[in-house]
């Protein structure tokens, strides 16, 4: 079976049309959400939730993380673990323009 490749330009608006505005001193976003713990007291695993979600989407949100939790990378040296051969982060420039942040 071929390798399907899932190409950025297809999961995110590149013209930020519908992005809001990051606060220039801390370079966070403006979006509220709720800081959700999927580990223990003493081994906390912490996902940011929108509040925004209705609480069906809520809801099925925070199962589907529970069950998957085991996938996330939640300290540095769990990335280490995985395989570049198999996982591998890349950031689509156009060869033409010049990065900036």
């Amino acid at each position: 079976m071929p390798k399907s490749v899932v190409k950025l330009e297809n999961l995110f608006d590149f013209q930020d049309r519908f992005k809001k505005p990051t606060n220039c001193k801390t370079h966070m976003s403006s979006m509220k959400y709720e800081v959700m713990n999927l580990g223990t007291e003493t081994n906390p695993q912490n996902i940011n939730l929108g509040e925004c979600c209705s609480p069906s989407k809520r809801a099925a949100y925070i199962k589907i993380f529970q069950e998957f939790k085991d996938v996330f990378a939640w300290t540095y040296n769990d990335l280490k673990t995985f395989d570049t051969r198999i996982i591998q982060h890349s950031i689509p420039l156009k060869e033409e323009t010049k990065p900036y942040q």
